[in-house]
């Protein structure tokens, strides 16, 4: 009983698929014979108004390749902008580099500034201190000298601080010490041996080389400045390249543009004197080219306004590191040459 219930189901089952099947066949060819009586009626309406549908066609296919084409240099140039922008967000960051080496730049010129200010101080006090000297020794005898040269040194370095008072200090002994070395020139060999006098006066040789450093210093920091501005000019020339480049880029793609809204205003005139339908697509396409070569003229603007900064800031850049490598030049040559004048 239960397997004859089983083949009359599976028959019952296997009937109903076939009718389903047939009734989709029949559902398919339905929706084919309702889909071509639409084509016919849109036909038939379309000449008796008097339009070609076979012109509607490839209009409509025109339009679709413009939209298309439309939309591939959209993306075009949005990736370029993309670059563009990265390129920008770079320029930014090394602005702020450089603001960074001004803001410490200009610490650094108050810092030479105050030196300057400390250095031309002493040596008012060292040449004052050497005509009271030069009027002392007139009058008194050697020893009175160094009296004069520890009261001298002393004052200075009061004024100055606890670490200056132990550079004046170390300075005194060794200005001590060479006056000895002067007096007992003079024991030996008479007030009037001026020989003596030349050799004790005479640079130590580790003063010498200290100089012939200080030179070659100077040297080297002449070339690193060079060369650092050979660099600039190079980043500035591939700048300007890469500037003009993207310019001719965009110009070319401007003038694809135009020529892409000068054929939309054709079709759209040939369609009006048609008759056609399609005239406010076109211009919907015609709007959006003209706001689509706006937008990158404003960014070409901006692009190129940003550039001309970049290359400003880097330029001032470099003029006030020339200016401040040649101030610390002169300042220590200036103390290398006073401290050899001193000490002779």
């Amino acid at each position: 009983s239960e397997l004859s219930n089983q083949r009359v189901l599976s028959a019952e089952v296997e009937r109903l698929q076939v009718e389903l099947e047939a009734q989709r066949q029949r559902e398919g060819d339905l929706k084919f014979e309702l889909d071509r009586a639409r084509a016919a009626r849109k036909e038939l309406e379309q000449r008796y108004e008097g339009i070609d549908p076979r012109r509607v066609v490839a209009e409509d296919t025109a339009l679709a390749e413009a939209r298309d084409t439309l939309a591939r240099e959209r993306a075009a140039h949005e990736r370029q902008l993309g670059e563009l922008e990265g390129k920008i967000k770079w320029y930014a960051s090394n602005q702020e580099l450089i603001t960074a080496n001004d803001e410490q730049l200009k610490a650094q010129k108050e810092r030479i500034a105050q030196l300057e200010q400390q250095l031309a101080f002493y040596e008012g006090e060292s040449a004052a201190a050497a005509v009271a000297g030069d009027k002392a020794d007139a009058k008194k005898p050697m020893g009175g000298r160094v009296s004069g040269a520890k009261v001298s040194v002393g004052g200075a370095g009061g004024g100055a601080g606890a670490k200056r008072v132990k550079e004046l200090e170390a300075r005194k002994k060794e200005l001590e010490a060479r006056v000895k070395e002067l007096e007992r020139a003079l024991e030996e060999r008479g007030s009037s041996s001026i020989a003596s006098l030349v050799a004790a006066a005479r640079p130590r040789p580790e003063e010498s080389a200290e100089v012939k450093r200080l030179n070659q210093k100077c040297a080297k920091l002449a070339e690193e400045l060079e060369s650092a501005r050979n660099e600039s000019v190079r980043k500035l020339r591939s700048l300007r390249q890469e500037y003009d480049r993207l310019r001719v880029s965009y110009e070319s793609a401007l003038s694809d543009a135009r020529k892409s809204a000068a054929a939309a205003e054709k079709r759209e005139a040939d369609m009006a004197k048609r008759g056609g339908v399609n005239a406010t697509k076109v211009r919907d396409l015609e709007r959006q080219v003209e706001e689509l070569r706006r937008f990158y003229s404003r960014k070409c603007r901006s692009l190129q306004e940003q550039l001309e900064e970049a290359q400003k800031a880097n330029a001032e850049h470099k003029d006030r590191e020339e200016t401040r490598k040649a101030k610390a030049k002169e300042a220590r040559l200036a103390k290398t040459i006073e401290r050899e004048r001193q000490e002779r």
